[in-house]
Parts: C-alpha cells; structure tokens; sequence
C-alpha cells in the first residue's frame, strides 16, 4: 500500500492499513469495497475471489425486498397496514385464527409477526406453508428473525404486479444503478417453487453492485438527481423500528451488533448506521455520519466471525474519518486519490510431490461404507482430487497458485470454483477449494498410510454451514 500519499478519503493511511491487516488476518473476508461522498475510495479483493463474480448475499437480500415494498407502496399499489391475509387470500386458511386476521405488511418488515417460531416450509406452496404455521402471540409484540416473513413481501409484490421481484425492480433500481440482470457478471434470484423470487434470501450480486445499492440509501432513494423511492421510506428501513434483545436466532441477538434494534429488514448497528446484512459476513453499512458506505462479502463464522468483521470496521474507521469539506459532491474524495489493495486467502502450505504420488496416481479408493471412491491424478502440473459419490466432484488444483475451474458449488450444485494443493508431509495431501460464487470453502486432507498406501483416511471440511462443519471424515482402501 506504499505511495498512497497520508490520507484517503479523509482517513489516515495507518488507519486503512489496520483496517486491511485485521480483515487479513481474519481469513474469511472476500471483497472489501468502501464509497465515501459517492466515490469508491477504498477496494480490495482476495484471491480467488474476483470483483466481477456476482456473489451470494443470503439475507442481504432482505433490504432489496423493501426496497420494492417501498416503490409499492409510493404508486398507490399497497399500504403499510394492509392484512396479510387480504393480500393473498388463496394463501390463507380457511379459518384464519384472529391473530393471523392481524398480521400486516408492517410486521411482515419488521419481523414482529407473531410467530414465535419461524415457519418450516412443508408444503410445496410456500406462502401456504408459511400463513399455516401457527400466530400464538400478537403481531406487533415481539420480534423474531424470520425469513419467511420476508419470502411473503416478495410473493405480495408478485401478487400485486405480475411480476417476479426481480423484474419490478428492474427500471426501479437495478437500471438506474447500471446493475446488469442475468448473463455473465448480472445479477441473479432464486425462486421458490411457484415462481417467486426468494424474498428472504437468494440474490447474487457483485459486491460494488451491493455497494452502489449502500450509497443509494445513504442519499435517502436519489440517484443521479432521480428520486427512486421516497426518501422517508428510505429513513424508515433504516430507523429502529423494533427491539431485538428479546429474541435468538442464527446468532445471539442479544449482544454485539444485533442487539442494536430491527427497521425495515435492515440491522442498526452499535454505532449510529445501519446495515444490509447476509449470513457469514455480507454486509453494506450505511453510514450517515461519515457520508461513507463499507460494503463486505465474506464467509465467516456467525458464532464470532462475523461480529470480528463489524469489529474491525468500527475500530479502524470510527474515529478516523475527518469531516467532509462542507457541500462535498459525489466527485468530492476523488481528488485524495483510491485505495486499491489485492490479497490472497490462505493456501495449503508444503511441497508440489511426494514419493507417494507414484502409488496412487489414477488409483480409485473407495470410501468404507459407501459405493463412491476418491481418486488423486496428476494432470501435468495440477493435482485433481475426484470423488464419484453423490455429488460426484472433480477438484482441480495448482501447488501455490489458485486454479480456476467450473464444477463446485453449495450442495452438490455445479458453479465456478477454484482450488490450491500441497503435500503437507509426504503422505498427508490438503487442498483447499473456493465455490467462489458463494461463502462456501473446502479444506481436504487426505492422509495415505506410511506402508504401501493400500488405504486412507479422507476428510472433508467446509469452512462455514449452517449445519455440520464436517462433511465427510472416513477411511478408504484401495481397489
């Protein structure tokens, strides 16, 4: 970072060093895009992830799903206290119990619906699933995290326009943001199975898109001298609108940054911001004090990793920003120059071969207790790791580089992906892979015995999950 000159957008060079240092040493941050006056004044990605790869962004999703409740609402097509059930009425029971009656578009937002516990999706049509699932409390009383709540503010757009929420908000945001829609670079949403986008979760974006949607709401809906949505929506999203010290979920509410109250799918913050905020560190904070917009994709652990990403932020920049010049334009920090930095996340760290190697080359191990076999085949300079049982995957790796191949993905899905090897000793090989559309990562330690390498112990890590850790820990014996 040498000749970035003592300040950067009104923030010391030391400062953006310790900020740049302490997301390194996390290991898990992927992209770090922060905006100040309108400019993009800081960036930095880490190998394997590109800035032009849409990412991920899980329950960051949340806040572009209010955003189009908001465009909804300023066109006269929904208001904030309309009945749920009157909105989708082929949804609703039969009988709908009085507190359900109650439920409106507001406690959709801010997830204060009554439930008190999050709706299982058990059926195939998930808005039924979800209004089937019992309002034992008031709506309004308590909050507790809910994407489902979230899903139905996508289904009530659909129902409203014809239109899957991706499409609304086509010529309502994404276009005028120059956010590309679909094709390679765009941005994509999953569906649930009657077509409607995932309200809750699902949208992949690349993370400067994420961060032009962050300054967007920092300027209150304008764009380009056009207002987008009102800007007291915009106020609303991100105002505290319920408290959350009361509720657990994912992660514990009650401390850290998600103890700091709900608005309008968007979190406060322990400082005065608020953020869009996905699982294992996706993240667009919204800093209305510092004119500033620090936006994160990552895949962190949500049981402390995440929270040391927001840490890191408040630490390093919270007292560092100096005051914006008086009627700063969005041109305004242009002219203290760009921080650009580029990293690479942890590889596996020993040496290109082993003796072993001419053993196993091409042989198939198979895995006890199971029909799949794994298999190690050199291919010129690279090492692929192959398993044939469901999902069968090949990895394709380089020794102290990154390879990028197409063909590893969250849950067997096929996506691009990218992946480094080392002989660690000379009969334990790891290899590290990257889905480097998603969070998601893969250490692989396959560790030969030291007589005639008849057998192995094979055992597969994922680096974050919302379940096991461990995907696969077994033994495998030559065929």
């Amino acid at each position: 970072m040498g000749g970035m000159g003592q300040q950067i957008a009104g923030v010391s060079r030391a400062a953006w060093e310790r900020l740049i240092a302490k997301l390194d040493a996390l290991s898990g941050v992927h992209s770090l895009v922060v905006m100040r006056a309108g400019t993009v004044v800081a960036e930095a990605h880490w190998a394997p992830y590109l800035a032009e790869q849409p990412q991920m962004l899980f329950s960051a999703t949340k806040t572009f799903t209010a955003f189009a409740i908001g465009c909804l609402i300023a066109e006269g097509k929904l208001q904030l206290h309309d009945a749920v059930i009157d909105l989708l009425p082929a949804a609703a029971p039969a009988k709908p119990s009085r507190k359900l009656q109650n439920m409106q578009v507001k406690h959709l937002l801010t997830m204060t619906t009554g439930h008190e516990t999050e709706p299982k999706l058990k059926t195939g049509n998930w808005a039924k699933s979800i209004l089937k699932h019992p309002v034992k409390l008031e709506p309004g009383s308590k909050f507790l995290y809910n994407s489902m709540a979230s899903h139905l503010l996508s289904v009530i757009v659909t129902k409203l326009t014809g239109q899957k929420l991706i499409d609304y908000l086509i010529p309502r945001l994404f276009e005028p943001l120059g956010i590309a829609v679909g094709g390679e670079g765009g941005a994509t949403w999953e569906q649930d199975p009657q077509g409607n986008n995932t309200g809750g979760w699902g949208l992949a974006l690349r993370p400067m898109d994420l961060a032009k949607f962050g300054q967007l709401l920092l300027q209150r809906g304008t764009w380009e001298g056009r207002q987008l949505v009102p800007a007291e929506w915009v106020d609303a999203m991100m105002a505290r609108q319920v408290d959350t010290t009361a509720s657990r979920g994912v992660t514990d509410w009650t401390a850290g940054d998600w103890a700091h109250g709900y608005g309008y799918q968007m979190w406060r913050c322990s400082v005065d911001a608020a953020r869009a905020d996905g699982a294992f560190g996706q993240f667009s904070v919204v800093w209305p004090q510092h004119g500033a917009v620090i936006t994160i994709t990552a895949g962190a652990d949500m049981n402390g990793g995440t929270q040391a990403i927001l840490s890191a932020i408040w630490e390093c920049l919270g007292s560092a920003f100096s005051e914006l010049p008086a009627g700063a334009s969005p041109s305004g920090a242009s002219d203290q120059g760009k921080l650009d930095w580029a990293g690479t996340l942890p590889r596996p760290d020993g040496a290109a071969s082993s003796p072993i190697l001419d053993l196993v080359d091409s042989a198939p191990f198979q895995i006890e207790g199971t029909t799949g076999t794994v298999t190690v085949k050199r291919n010129g300079d690279l090492l692929e790791v192959a398993y044939s049982h469901p999902p069968a995957m090949t990895h394709v790796a380089a020794h102290g580089a990154w390879h990028r191949f197409s063909g590893v993905g969250p849950e067997g899905t096929r996506g691009p992906a990218a992946s480094s090897y080392a002989w660690t000793t000379p009969n334990t090989l790891v290899l590290q892979t990257y889905g480097t559309a998603t969070p998601f990562g893969w250490t692989h330690t396959l560790t030969f015995d030291d007589d005639d390498a008849a057998s192995l112990t094979v055992r597969v890590d994922q680096n974050v999950s919302f379940g096991p850790g461990t995907i696969l820990n077994a033994t495998a014996r030559r065929v």
